[in-house]
């Protein structure tokens, strides 16, 4: 929670840094009685997401509605429309449109190898009525449970990479956040090829070593020629 204070601190004035921490209190209350499967509070979920926007220098609004991002779907304090109002009234109204284009991404599932075609982008994109931020807030959202994937069963790891891979890699790449997409696809490929993926480290973790070996025989050469030439 501190490092996503320095974060919004860096850029946002005072009076914008403290509409997202109110946006976090909310949050953290409505989700206090709930635990992801990996045992943590659900909090930190939204947070984690939420400091990748930051990162990105996103604006309060968006940064507010990651926060929130979970909240009216599964709150079971009031009725979607009375939690709707609260929230709007706290929050903004923009806010309240970007939780719910979110929340409207949640309907779209695709287990098939098709899942990335150009029908289903198009039905997204329509989702998000247009809004970028949506799917920049649905892109942090699925990067941190990629991240946090240990917690679902090996068959719920093997349906959210796939999807993961053909449809959230590819609409980051049309977004044009490749660090996203990058390490999506990254633990994808961890997450449905672990061996392969664990061979591939090991043998990247040795070329690291013998580059570094071989940058540390250079220097001592060049440091005794210097050493020569004096």
């Amino acid at each position: 929670l501190l490092q996503l204070r320095q974060q919004v601190q860096s850029y946002l004035p005072t009076a914008e840094v403290e509409r997202v921490f109110r946006a976090y209190a909310d949050a953290e209350r409505h989700h206090r009685p709930q635990v992801r499967k990996t045992g943590e509070p659900y909090i930190l979920h939204p947070v984690a997401a939420t400091r990748m926007l930051a990162e990105m220098a996103l604006d309060t609004d968006t940064l507010c509605a990651c926060l929130l991002h979970d909240v009216i779907e599964d709150s079971k304090e009031a009725p979607r429309p009375i939690l709707r109002q609260q929230l709007a009234a706290t929050h903004g109204e923009t806010v309240v449109e970007l939780v719910e284009g979110v929340t409207k991404l949640e309907q779209f599932h695709f287990d098939s190898k098709d899942a990335a075609n150009a029908e289903s982008v198009r039905k997204m994109m329509l989702a998000t009525k247009r809004d970028p931020r949506v799917i920049l807030i649905k892109l942090a959202d699925r990067l941190h449970n990629m991240r946090t994937i240990e917690g679902q069963s090996p068959a719920k790891r093997r349906q959210i990479a796939l999807e993961t891979l053909e449809l959230y890699a590819p609409l980051a790449q049309l977004y044009g956040v490749n660090r996203i997409k990058a390490e999506l696809q990254d633990l994808c490929f961890r997450t449905l090829l672990p061996m392969r993926s664990r061979i591939i480290a090991r043998k990247a973790e040795e070329q690291r070593g013998i580059r570094n070996q071989r940058m540390h025989r250079i220097v001592e050469e060049l440091t005794a020629s210097v050493s020569a030439l004096g």
